[in-house]
């Protein structure tokens, strides 16, 4: 019985380390343009894509190297894309393995407003490509 007793205390760490979201995934991944891999960033409200516009062209700003919100201001973003009409996504080329913050723009033809929302995206890939969910405020 006391054995059954130790164990629980070892179980809840094996669970807690294995939930963590380690922000780094290599000493050689630093989070920067240059790579291979490519984002396809979508906006999400309410549960539904939002789809980029004639006259408003949505817009993803990219953080290199970044785990949080470095802000609003579009000065604090390394790079940024802009959407094609129609599509329900837009396309970050050129990225390296690492951390980024992604911060993305959606007009809402319904309400006349634009929604915007970011989140943090990491991976230790070198190529290939990812779809990220950006929720919307």
């Amino acid at each position: 019985m006391k054995t059954f007793y130790l164990k629980i205390p070892l179980l809840l760490v094996v669970i807690i380390v294995a939930s963590c979201n380690f922000a780094s995934y290599t000493p050689d991944c630093k989070g920067a343009g240059g790579g291979s891999v490519k984002l396809e960033v979508y906006a999400l409200r309410n549960g539904i894509n939002m789809h980029n516009y004639t006259t408003h062209r949505d817009t993803v700003f990219v953080k290199y190297n970044a785990t949080t919100n470095p802000g609003i201001s579009t000065s604090n973003y390394n790079v940024y894309f802009v959407g094609k009409p129609g599509d329900d996504l837009i396309q970050v080329t050129g990225l390296q393995c690492g951390d980024y913050y992604v911060w993305r723009t959606a007009w809402d033809s319904v309400t006349n407003i634009v929604h915007y929302g970011g989140k943090w995206v990491g991976f230790g890939e070198t190529t290939g490509d990812k779809d990220v969910e950006v929720p919307m405020n």
